[in-house]
């Protein structure tokens, strides 16, 4: 059931907070890199990309590649990772808020305006017009708002992990009544 899977994200947000605490950017937030243990507990794994920003506030991929749009998640990427290749805290949130989204839509690939390929400066042109996922059908409102948020263009602006979790916990306690 979805409260189900909001419990999750209650759990992932945990773990969003203490990478936050160690400040540690993960780079790669998204429902393919959750893990369910036997004992139903989410844990948040694949730290390929992740960076220690303790010395750093922001990490800014070195890839001088032409493939680079094949080689990130770009639909998971917040707006400034897009367009300067910056990975923090902050940009983990709105991976997060995409996570949400793969929660709510029951594992459907995220797609703007329903393309499927998108290339980099085409998702940045759409993210600048205010072009963000729509509400997953049966996704109630408050879970979106919640989406919304981590969406913010301002990265401070974003909710933080904590506050992420007891706004979760609200959805999912409604939810389950």
């Amino acid at each position: 059931s979805l409260g189900r899977f909001v419990r999750y994200a209650v759990q992932i947000s945990r773990a969003l907070e203490e990478l936050r605490r160690l400040r540690i950017a993960h780079g790669d937030v998204a429902a393919r890199n959750v893990l369910v243990s036997g004992d139903d507990i989410a844990k948040l794994a694949d730290f390929g990309l992740a960076h220690d920003v303790y010395t750093e506030t922001t990490y800014v991929s070195s890839s001088v590649n032409n493939d680079v749009d094949e080689l990130l998640p770009l639909k998971w990427m917040a707006l400034e990772s897009l367009e300067s290749r910056e990975f923090t805290c902050e940009s983990d949130t709105w991976s997060f808020g995409v996570l949400l989204w793969e929660i709510a839509a029951f594992g459907e690939e995220p797609s703007y305006q329903r393309q499927r390929q998108l290339s980099c400066p085409k998702l940045v042109g759409l993210l600048r017009q205010g072009v963000r996922l729509d509400r997953p059908p049966g996704c109630p409102k408050k879970l979106y708002d919640v989406m919304k948020s981590c969406w913010r263009v301002e990265p401070s602006a974003r909710p933080e992990p904590a506050e992420l979790e007891q706004k979760l916990t609200e959805c999912g306690q409604e939810m389950d009544n």
